[in-house]
C-alpha cells in the first residue's frame, strides 16, 4: 500500500485512527487519514458495516504482519475463507483503492515540501537541478563544463502499452481533482468554513471512485493504447516538461552558464510501432499512431499561437516594436483596421494561419480539418517549425526591447519551449520487431528476388557476406511479380508506413528501429536490408557511404547474448558498411539490454 517510512501513517488510514507521523510528515498523515476514513465511509454507504469490517481486518492483519516481518498469508487466508466471493473483491477493491488514494496524497506532499523547502530557504534539496549543479560547481566544474554538459544531455522517457491498462482515463480526472482539493485544504485554517466545503467535495471524489470500475470490461485495443497515451500530453507532459527545461537554464544561469536545454528531454513511445508479439500493430495503425501524435502536437501549437494572438495586444501607440516584429505585422495579411496598431496580434495572427496551413499539409487534411479555431488569414505554410521557431524569438526580442521582459518570459518563451520539444511529430515512436521475423522476411525477398533460396541455413558468417553483398547494390529486392507470404506482405507494409511517415515530418517521428532477441551480427544487418529496401537507408557504393533515416537498436535479452554482446557490437562497429550507417547517425551506437 505504501512504503515502509508510511506505516505507521497507512495504519489507521480506514478506520480513521490516530496516527503516529513520522517528523515532518504531518500534513501528509493528515492527508492520509481523511482520505482513508472517507473510503472507510464509502464503502459503508455502498457495501454495509459487515464488508467495512472485513477489509479493516484484512488491513491491519497486513500492517501488524508488516509492522512483525512476517507476512500473515494464513492469518488473511482464515479471515477470508468463510466470506462470500463479492466481500472478497471488497476487500481487493479497498486496498486497490487505498493504494492510488495514498500515492495521490504522497505526490502532493512532495509538492508541498518542495514549496516549504524553497520558501524557507534551506538551500538546494537533493534529486534537484539546483543540487546537482551545486555539487558540480563544488567540485570545481566550470560554466563552460556545464555548458557542455548540458549540450550532451539526452533524456528520453517512452511510453509503452502498460499504464494505460490499468488507469482510465475517468480515474486519472477524478485523481486530479483529488489532488487539487488536497492542496486547497492546505491553504486553509482549519477553522475556516471553506475547509469543510473542500473535504465534501473530496468524499464525493472518493464516493465516485468506489462505485467507479478501476478497470475496464474489454481489454484496449491499440488505437485506444494510443488515445489514452496522448491524454498524458495535455494532462501534463505539455506543461512539466518544457518547465523541467526552463528550471534547467535558469539554474545553469545562476552558475554563469548560458544553456539552450530545449534538447534536453525528447519523449518517446512504443504504442503503435511495437510489433513484437503483438498483430494488431500493422502498418494502418502506425499510420494511425503518427498521425494522431502529428495533431496532438499541432493542435497544441496552434491553440497557444492563438492564445498569443489575443493576450498581446500592446499597441504601437504606446510601445516602438523592432522592425523584425514590424515586418512580420506587415507580412500576416491581417489588415483589420481594429487591429491596425496592434502590431504583436497581427504578428500572431500571421504565425497561426502560417502553422495552420502546415498542419493542414501533414495532415493530409483541408483547412476546416485542422484541429483548433480557423486562420484569420490565408497565408503560405512554414516549411517547419523552425520558422515558426525564428518568429516567435522576433516576438519575444521585440517585447524586450520595451520593457516588457516578464510579458516575453511568461507569455512566449514557455510557447517556445514546447515547440522546440515537441515539433509537428509531438515525440518519437519507435519501431520494434523480434529477430526472426526479420530473418524470415528477409529470407522471403531473397528467394522472390531470386538471390537464394537457403537463406535459412546459412550460418552465420555467409549471412553476414550476403547481407552485406545486399547492402552494397542500391537496387531493391522487391518485384512487382512476387508473391510474397502474408507475414512478409504485412511486415513490408510497416515499412512502408514507416517510410511515408519519414518523408512527411521527419527522422523525428521514428528515430529507433529495436531488434527484440538480438543475437548476431546478421539480425542487425537484416533491418538494414528492410531499411534500404523502402528508402530509410541507402547502399554503400562506390561514391558514397551508406546512410540510415533511423537508429538500429539490438536489444539483448537471453543471458548468452547479454555475455556476447561486446563481441557483437565490436563486430558490428568494424564493418565498414554498418560502420558508415552508424556514421551517417552522428557516430552513436545505441543498445538495449533486457532480460527474458
Amino acid at each position: 500500500m505504501s512504503d515502509a517510512g508510511l506505516g505507521p501513517v497507512v495504519e489507521g488510514a480506514l478506520a480513521g485512527d490516530p496516527v503516529r507521523p513520522s517528523e515532518g510528515y504531518e500534513p501528509l498523515s493528515d492527508d492520509i487519514r481523511l482520505l482513508g476514513t472517507m473510503l472507510g465511509d464509502a464503502i459503508r454507504q455502498s457495501e454495509g458495516d459487515h464488508a467495512f469490517r472485513l477489509v479493516e481486518t484484512v488491513r491491519r492483519l497486513a500492517v501488524d504482519g508488516r509492522a512483525a516481518g512476517a507476512p500473515p498469508v494464513d492469518d488473511i487466508r482464515a479471515a477470508l475463507a468463510d466470506q462470500p466471493l463479492s466481500h472478497q473483491l471488497v476487500v481487493l477493491r479497498a486496498l486497490d483503492w487505498l493504494s492510488l488514494l495514498v500515492n495521490t496524497a504522497e505526490d502532493v506532499h512532495l509538492e508541498r515540501r518542495s514549496r516549504f523547502h524553497r520558501s524557507a530557504g534551506r538551500g538546494a534539496r537533493p534529486g534537484t537541478f539546483e543540487a546537482v549543479l551545486d555539487r558540480l560547481a563544488a567540485h570545481g566544474a566550470t560554466s563552460d563544463d556545464l555548458v557542455r554538459a548540458v549540450d550532451r544531455l539526452r533524456v528520453s522517457p517512452v511510453i509503452t502499452a502498460h499504464p494505460t491498462e490499468v488507469r482510465r482515463k475517468t480515474i486519472l480526472e477524478v485523481l486530479h481533482r483529488i489532488s487539487d482539493l488536497l492542496i486547497e485544504r492546505t491553504r486553509t485554517a482549519p477553522d475556516d468554513p471553506e475547509r469543510a466545503t473542500i473535504e465534501d467535495r473530496l468524499g464525493v471524489c472518493v464516493l465516485t471512485l468506489w462505485q467507479t470500475a478501476l478497470l475496464r470490461l474489454s481489454k484496449l485495443r491499440v488505437r485506444d493504447e494510443i488515445n489514452e497515451a496522448l491524454r498524458y500530453y495535455d494532462a501534463s507532459l505539455f506543461e512539466t516538461v518544457p518547465a523541467l527545461m526552463h528550471e534547467l537554464e535558469r539554474r545553469a544561469a545562476e552558475h554563469g552558464a548560458t544553456v539552450d536545454a530545449t534538447h534536453s528531454i525528447r519523449m518517446g513511445s512504443w504504442i503503435g510501432g511495437d510489433r513484437d508479439g503483438n498483430p494488431f500493430v500493422t502498418a494502418d495503425v502506425l499510420t494511425m499512431a503518427t498521425r494522431r501524435q502529428i495533431t496532438t502536437a499541432l493542435e497544441r501549437h496552434l491553440a497557444e499561437l492563438f492564445r498569443l494572438s489575443r493576450s498581446l495586444s500592446m499597441t504601437e501607440r504606446l510601445v516602438t516594436p523592432t522592425p523584425a516584429l514590424s515586418a512580420l505585422a506587415e507580412a500576416s495579411g491581417d489588415d483589420s483596421p481594429f487591429r491596425a496598431d496592434e502590431p504583436y496580434r497581427r504578428a500572431l495572427r500571421g504565425m497561426h494561419a502560417r502553422l495552420h496551413a502546415l498542419a493542414a499539409h501533414l495532415l493530409d487534411a483541408g483547412s476546416a480539418d485542422v484541429p483548433g479555431p480557423a486562420p484569420a488569414v490565408e497565408r503560405p505554410a512554414y516549411r517547419g517549425v523552425d520558422e515558426l521557431l525564428d518568429d516567435l524569438d522576433v516576438v519575444a526580442a521585440s517585447l524586450r526591447t520595451h520593457g516588457a521582459d516578464g510579458i516575453a518570459a511568461a507569455e512566449v518563451d514557455p510557447v517556445r519551449r514546447s515547440v522546440a520539444v515537441f515539433g509537428v511529430h509531438l515525440c518519437g515512436l519507435d519501431l520494434r520487431q523480434n529477430s526472426a521475423v526479420h530473418e524470415r522476411v528477409v529470407s522471403d525477398l531473397l528467394r522472390q528476388a531470386g538471390v537464394t533460396d537457403r537463406y535459412l541455413d546459412l550460418d552465420e558468417s555467409e549471412r553476414v557476406e550476403l547481407l552485406t553483398r545486399e547492402l552494397q547494390v542500391p537496387r531493391p529486392l522487391r518485384h512487382h511479380a512476387a508473391v510474397y507470404g502474408e507475414e512478409t506482405t504485412k511486415e513490408l507494409a510497416v515499412f512502408d508506413a514507416a517510410a511515408r511517415a519519414v518523408a512527411r515530418v521527419g527522422r523525428a517521428i521514428l528515430p529507433h528501429y529495436v531488434i527484440s532477441m538480438a543475437h548476431d551480427v546478421s539480425d542487425v544487418l537484416e533491418v538494414a536490408v528492410l531499411l534500404q529496401e523502402v528508402g530509410l537507408a541507402t547502399a554503400a557504393t562506390s561514391t558514397s557511404d551508406a546512410t540510415s533515416q533511423l537508429d538500429i537498436v539490438p536489444l539483448f535479452e537471453t543471458i548468452g547474448d547479454l555475455a556476447g554482446a561486446a563481441d557483437t557490437l565490436a563486430a558490428l562497429l568494424d564493418h565498414p558498411v554498418y560502420r558508415s550507417l552508424v556514421d551517417s547517425r552522428g557516430g552513436r551506437q545505441e543498445v538495449m539490454i533486457g532480460y527474458s
